[in-house]
């Protein structure tokens, strides 16, 4: 009896710490895409900074097609 006690006890907890890696490691996957969408909004934003330094208009009016919003959002930080 105290033996099939003891594998349920431990049942009940390798269960709970693979729950725990499992929610670490998708909290951690999760971080790593909202990295990557911050790194890819920042090179957007680079991309457009050189475009008006630059006075390109080929590269505006093609960043103006793809993505309007953050243009606007650069445009009046400056």
């Amino acid at each position: 009896m105290n033996l099939v006690v003891i594998f349920a006890i431990f049942s009940v907890l390798n269960y709970l710490v693979v729950g725990i890696f499992l929610y670490l490691k998708l909290r951690e996957t999760r971080r790593l895409k909202e990295l990557e969408k911050e790194i890819e909004k920042f090179e957007a934003r680079r991309k457009i900074y050189l475009a008006i330094l630059e006075d390109d208009e080929d590269a505006l009016l093609a960043i103006m097609k793809n993505d309007k919003e953050l243009l606007l959002d650069v445009i009046n930080e400056l």
